[in-house]
C-alpha cells in the first residue's frame, strides 16, 4: 500500500527533503508541486506542507529535521547556510530537480550522516553536523536566484539582522527592548 500523509502539518525544526519515487505531489503553503526521484525541498518552521503519493507506490525519500541553532553558528558572513530557509523571495520555489550528478552527491553525503546516525562511532555528533553544513553548503546556491539583488541601502543592512533575530526567535516571547 502507498504511504500516506495526513493534513497540511509544519514543523519547529527546519526539514531538508529528497525524494527517491517519481510522479508524488507536493504542497506547501498553498504553492503545488509535482516531484520525481532527485527532487529537492526544504521547509522552514513556517511551511506549511504536505507530501501525497500515487496509489500502490513504494515510497521512498530522505529526510534530515535540524533545529537552526544545531547548525547556524558554523554561518559566515559569506555562507549563510540556513539562506535557503530564510532568505527567500516572494516567487522562491520550495522544489529543485537535481541531476544526475547533483543527486549522487547528495546521497552520499545522506547515506554517511546516516550511517553515523544508525551506529554511533566516536565522533558521530561532531561528523553528523559536519555533514549538515556540507549538506547546507552544496544546497544553498541550488536555491538562489541566478542574479542575486545588489542591496546597497545602509537602511536594509541595519534591519537585516533584526529580521534574522525575530525569525530566529519566533515562538519565544518578543518585546521591542530585546530587539
Amino acid at each position: 500500500p502507498s504511504w500516506i500523509m495526513g493534513d497540511f502539518h509544519y514543523h519547529n525544526e527546519y526539514e531538508i527533503y529528497l525524494t527517491m519515487t517519481d510522479g508524488i505531489k507536493i504542497f506547501v503553503n498553498g504553492k503545488t508541486y509535482q516531484a520525481n526521484r532527485g527532487a529537492l525541498v526544504v521547509y522552514n518552521s513556517s511551511d506549511m506542507h504536505r507530501v501525497v503519493i500515487p496509489p500502490d507506490v513504494e515510497y521512498e525519500r530522505y529526510v534530515i529535521h535540524f533545529m537552526p541553532e544545531y547548525i547556524n553558528h558554523l554561518s559566515q558572513p559569506d555562507a549563510d547556510l540556513l539562506d535557503c530557509f530564510m532568505n527567500r523571495g516572494i516567487d522562491f520555489r520550495h522544489i529543485i530537480q537535481l541531476n544526475d550528478e547533483q543527486l549522487d552527491y547528495l546521497l552520499g553525503l545522506f547515506k554517511k550522516a546516516l550511517s553515523h546516525y544508525q551506529s554511533p562511532t566516536y565522533g558521530s555528533s561532531i561528523y553528523n553536523q559536519i555533514i549538515l553544513a556540507e549538506i547546507l553548503l552544496f544546497i544553498n546556491p541550488l536555491f538562489s536566484t541566478i542574479t542575486p539583488p545588489i542591496i546597497t541601502s545602509n537602511g536594509y543592512m541595519t534591519v537585516q539582522p533584526i529580521l534574522k533575530y525575530i525569525h530566529e526567535n519566533i515562538d519565544n516571547q518578543l518585546s521591542i527592548k530585546d530587539i
